[in-house]
């Protein structure tokens, strides 16, 4: 018997309630379509597009979510943590060498090599733990390699760095400025900035002389000290023995030869200090002819400057007198001396 649905003479056997469905005369209960949740978590699925049938049979596609960190959603449909190559979690932990145990990136224990290190580096050679490293040996250098592929410095132009990197020595034909920053060549002017005379290492006397710039005086070693003339200058003791340069008396001395390559053109004399004092007898007395000449009387000699041959400078009237203010002159020119009789 029918209970709804067309009874064949154009009308009705009954209608079914709002939830049913009339199938062959029968009321039947209609299917409601399940949640897309539900659908997820009746087929078991919990991230990604899912394709299937629902609770009503009938073909559905629904997003079942996201995956949080280190999660990730995988081919099927799942969040699980795929785990990181060794590369990745080496650099991931910051190793570059050797064999590393840590935690991947899924909160795993892990154990990867790490590599290897490319030379002068080693594995831990900077303080890290494998880590390529390498500590720079610059202790007491101040130029030439640090042992790392690196530098400990380097030399200022026209200097070479010493074989055990303490010190950039000048090359040949150039001297240290008084600072000990730079090189300058032999025969350059001063800067107006830089002390007239100043020691190098305790040995060598460097003189910027008026007439023929920077030149080096050989005092011997520890002989080149600090001398009255203010900060930063230095000369060399009085008449050191065995050294290169002259000995000296209260009475003073010409410069010897091969200095400035001029013969009888410099004056040194001994200051109370025990320092030794220089002067240039051109540029004191203003001439071409100025030297230095020893004026031998019978009773004794004295160094000094003179204009020329047995004419000696007057440094209060700034004039050429007679040497000799008794008795005549003669000059010994081979010897830078004279003789008065």
């Amino acid at each position: 018997m029918k209970i709804c649905g067309d009874d064949g003479c154009s009308g009705s056997c009954g209608i079914c309630s709002p939830n049913e469905a009339c199938m062959s005369g029968r009321c039947v209960t209609q299917c409601a379509p399940e949640s897309e949740a539900s659908f997820c978590s009746r087929l078991g699925k919990n991230c990604g597009a899912v394709t299937g049938n629902d609770n009503c049979g009938q073909s559905r596609t629904a997003m079942c979510g996201t995956c949080l960190a280190p999660l990730t959603c995988q081919s099927d449909n799942l969040c699980r943590c795929a785990p990181e190559s060794d590369s990745a979690f080496c650099a991931r932990s910051g190793k570059t060498c050797g064999t590393f145990t840590g935690t991947d990136s899924c909160g795993l224990p892990r154990t990867a090599n790490c590599g290897s290190c490319v030379g002068p580096q080693t594995c831990g050679g900077g303080g890290t733990l494998n880590v390529c490293g390498c500590v720079p040996q610059c202790q007491g250098r101040v130029c030439g390699a640090d042992a790392c592929g690196g530098t400990c410095g380097t030399c200022p132009a026209n200097s070479t760095c010493a074989p055990d990197g303490r010190f950039c020595g000048c090359n040949q034909g150039f001297l240290p400025t008084a600072d000990l920053a730079g090189c300058a060549a032999v025969g350059a002017s001063c800067s107006t900035s830089e002390p007239r005379e100043f020691c190098v290492g305790g040995q060598f006397w460097i003189v910027c002389d008026p007439q023929w710039g920077r030149q080096l005086i050989d005092c011997g070693a520890g002989q080149c000290q600090p001398n009255g003339r203010g900060p930063g200058t230095g000369s060399c003791t009085c008449g050191t023995p065995g050294s290169s340069f002259p000995s000296l008396n209260s009475a003073g001395s010409c410069a010897p030869t091969g200095w400035s390559t001029i013969q009888r053109e410099h004056w040194f004399a001994c200051t109370p200090n025990g320092r030794t004092w220089l002067e240039n007898c051109r540029s004191l007395t203003g001439l071409q002819t100025g030297r230095c000449w020893s004026y031998v009387t019978s009773f004794g000699f004295q160094t000094g400057c003179y204009c020329d041959t047995c004419l000696d400078y007057n440094t209060a009237t700034r004039q050429c007198v007679n040497a000799c203010l008794f008795g005549q002159c003669f000059p010994a020119p081979s010897t830078g001396s004279f003789i008065c009789q």
